[in-house]
């Protein structure tokens, strides 16, 4: 009778060891599918990053252009606002700015 009851109790320790092990294992796929799920969100998250850094870089770039051509037109436009001056106070161009168009001109000029 005590061997029955030592071979039940062993049986009993294995199943329950055997239940533990069966749990751990189901604990331990879960926690690995929870991981890669949160490295494929990482990786998600670093080509995003990289994404915006070169957009912002192009951004940057753009920005530089466009005050580079701004400057640009800025010295074009004074140079030719002074020429403009320049002009009005050539006393040979006056008459002939001051005058009327021509009434084909002055046609072409409304449409």
């Amino acid at each position: 009778m005590e061997l029955i009851v030592k071979i039940l109790v062993g049986v009993l320790l294995m199943g329950s060891m055997a239940t533990v092990i069966v749990s751990q294992r189901a604990s331990l796929i879960t926690v690995k599918e929870q991981a890669a799920r949160a490295e494929q969100g990482v990786n998600e998250r670093d080509r995003l990053i990289a994404t915006l850094k070169a957009a912002d870089v192009k951004q940057r770039q753009a920005t530089i252009k466009l005050q580079a051509a701004r400057a640009s037109m800025a010295v074009t436009l004074s140079e030719r606002e002074i020429l403009i001056d320049q002009l009005h106070h050539d006393l040979s161009i006056r008459p002939w700015a001051v005058a009327p168009l021509p009434d084909a001109i002055a046609g072409l000029r409304q449409r």
